[in-house]
Protein backbone atom coordinates (compact mmCIF):
# COMPACT_ATOMS: atom_id res chain seq x y z
CA UNK A 1 0.00 0.00 0.00
CA UNK A 2 1.20 3.39 -1.07
CA UNK A 3 1.27 6.65 1.18
CA UNK A 4 -1.71 7.88 -0.89
CA UNK A 5 -3.76 5.06 -0.69
CA UNK A 6 -3.13 5.14 2.99
CA UNK A 7 -3.92 8.83 3.22
CA UNK A 8 -7.14 8.31 0.97
CA UNK A 9 -8.12 6.15 3.61
CA UNK A 10 -7.86 7.94 6.58
CA UNK A 11 -9.06 11.16 5.13
CA UNK A 12 -12.41 8.72 4.40
CA UNK A 13 -12.03 7.74 7.95
CA UNK A 14 -12.01 10.95 9.09
CA UNK A 15 -14.84 12.15 7.14
CA UNK A 16 -17.09 9.42 7.72
CA UNK A 17 -16.42 10.06 11.55
CA UNK A 18 -17.31 13.88 11.18
CA UNK A 19 -20.43 12.92 9.39
CA UNK A 20 -21.11 10.63 12.78
CA UNK A 21 -20.52 13.29 15.28
CA UNK A 22 -22.54 16.23 12.88
CA UNK A 23 -25.86 13.70 12.78
CA UNK A 24 -25.01 12.50 17.11
CA UNK A 25 -25.31 16.14 17.87
CA UNK A 26 -28.26 16.30 15.78
CA UNK A 27 -29.95 13.58 17.71
CA UNK A 28 -28.88 14.87 21.54
CA UNK A 29 -30.09 18.32 20.69
CA UNK A 30 -33.50 16.30 19.57
CA UNK A 31 -33.62 14.54 22.88
CA UNK A 32 -32.97 17.81 24.55
CA UNK A 33 -36.43 18.95 22.92
CA UNK A 34 -38.64 16.15 24.09
CA UNK A 35 -40.33 15.98 27.26
CA UNK A 36 -38.53 15.62 30.07
CA UNK A 37 -40.39 13.59 32.81
CA UNK A 38 -41.21 16.32 34.99
CA UNK A 39 -43.27 17.58 32.00
CA UNK A 40 -44.85 14.13 31.25
CA UNK A 41 -45.80 13.74 35.30
CA UNK A 42 -47.69 16.80 34.34
CA UNK A 43 -50.02 15.00 31.60
CA UNK A 44 -52.65 12.33 32.91
CA UNK A 45 -51.79 9.96 35.61
CA UNK A 46 -53.47 6.10 36.09
CA UNK A 47 -55.55 7.75 38.72
CA UNK A 48 -56.37 10.52 36.06
CA UNK A 49 -56.96 7.39 33.37
CA UNK A 50 -59.58 5.75 35.77
CA UNK A 51 -61.72 8.39 35.78
CA UNK A 52 -62.14 7.31 31.63
CA UNK A 53 -64.18 5.00 30.43
CA UNK A 54 -63.63 1.37 31.30
CA UNK A 55 -64.48 -1.95 29.63
CA UNK A 56 -67.14 -2.30 31.54
CA UNK A 57 -68.85 1.32 30.14
CA UNK A 58 -67.78 0.48 26.52
CA UNK A 59 -70.29 -2.76 27.02
CA UNK A 60 -72.62 -0.59 27.86
CA UNK A 61 -72.87 1.04 24.60
CA UNK A 62 -74.52 -0.38 21.50
CA UNK A 63 -73.49 -3.38 19.48
CA UNK A 64 -73.64 -4.28 16.20
CA UNK A 65 -77.17 -6.13 17.09
CA UNK A 66 -78.55 -3.12 18.56
CA UNK A 67 -77.54 -1.14 15.40
CA UNK A 68 -79.24 -3.40 13.62
CA UNK A 69 -82.65 -3.93 15.20
CA UNK A 70 -82.69 0.10 15.71
CA UNK A 71 -82.03 0.46 11.52
CA UNK A 72 -84.84 -2.30 11.29
CA UNK A 73 -86.78 -0.43 13.64
CA UNK A 74 -85.80 2.89 11.39
CA UNK A 75 -86.96 1.07 8.15
CA UNK A 76 -90.30 -0.12 9.25
CA UNK A 77 -91.01 3.76 10.86
CA UNK A 78 -90.33 5.12 7.34
CA UNK A 79 -92.78 2.15 5.76
CA UNK A 80 -95.11 3.76 7.61
CA UNK A 81 -94.50 6.67 7.18
CA UNK A 82 -94.46 6.70 3.90
CA UNK A 83 -97.40 4.83 3.39
CA UNK A 84 -99.36 7.51 5.56
CA UNK A 85 -97.89 10.03 3.13
CA UNK A 86 -99.43 8.05 0.46
CA UNK A 87 -102.94 7.81 2.20
CA UNK A 88 -102.67 11.84 3.22
CA UNK A 89 -101.83 12.62 -0.70
CA UNK A 90 -104.69 10.73 -1.97
CA UNK A 91 -107.22 12.89 0.21
CA UNK A 92 -105.59 15.59 -0.57
CA UNK A 93 -106.19 14.49 -4.39
CA UNK A 94 -109.57 13.31 -3.61
CA UNK A 95 -110.82 17.15 -2.02
CA UNK A 96 -109.11 18.87 -5.13
CA UNK A 97 -111.09 17.12 -7.28
CA UNK A 98 -113.72 17.69 -5.66
CA UNK A 99 -113.09 21.05 -5.44
CA UNK A 100 -112.45 21.61 -9.23
CA UNK A 101 -115.84 19.34 -10.25
CA UNK A 102 -117.61 21.72 -7.76
CA UNK A 103 -116.36 24.89 -9.00
CA UNK A 104 -116.59 23.78 -12.77
CA UNK A 105 -120.16 23.20 -11.55
CA UNK A 106 -120.47 25.90 -10.33
CA UNK A 107 -119.25 28.00 -13.36
CA UNK A 108 -121.46 25.81 -16.03
CA UNK A 109 -124.41 26.92 -13.23
CA UNK A 110 -123.73 30.65 -13.85
CA UNK A 111 -122.98 30.17 -17.42
CA UNK A 112 -126.03 28.41 -18.02
CA UNK A 113 -128.24 31.25 -16.81
CA UNK A 114 -126.74 33.52 -18.46
CA UNK A 115 -127.11 31.54 -21.67
CA UNK A 116 -130.68 31.93 -20.88
CA UNK A 117 -131.19 35.23 -20.28
CA UNK A 118 -129.13 35.95 -23.13
CA UNK A 119 -131.33 33.70 -25.09
CA UNK A 120 -134.50 35.33 -23.75
CA UNK A 121 -133.23 39.21 -24.42
CA UNK A 122 -132.33 37.83 -28.17
CA UNK A 123 -136.09 36.58 -28.80
CA UNK A 124 -137.44 39.87 -27.08
CA UNK A 125 -135.40 41.92 -29.54
CA UNK A 126 -136.18 39.76 -32.51
CA UNK A 127 -140.14 39.91 -31.64
CA UNK A 128 -139.19 43.82 -30.95
CA UNK A 129 -137.54 44.26 -34.29
CA UNK A 130 -140.93 42.18 -35.90
CA UNK A 131 -143.21 44.78 -34.47
CA UNK A 132 -141.12 47.41 -35.47
CA UNK A 133 -141.12 46.08 -39.28
CA UNK A 134 -144.76 45.41 -39.27
CA UNK A 135 -145.54 49.02 -38.00
CA UNK A 136 -142.95 50.53 -40.82
CA UNK A 137 -144.45 48.43 -43.34
CA UNK A 138 -148.09 49.67 -42.34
Amino acid sequence: MTNKERDDILITLLKGFNNFQTALDEIRSELKNMVTKEEAKKFATKEDLKKFATKEDLKKFATKEDLKELRAEFKEDLKELRAEFKEDLKKQKEEIVEDVVNAINVVSSITYERDAKLEARIISNENEIKELKLAIAN
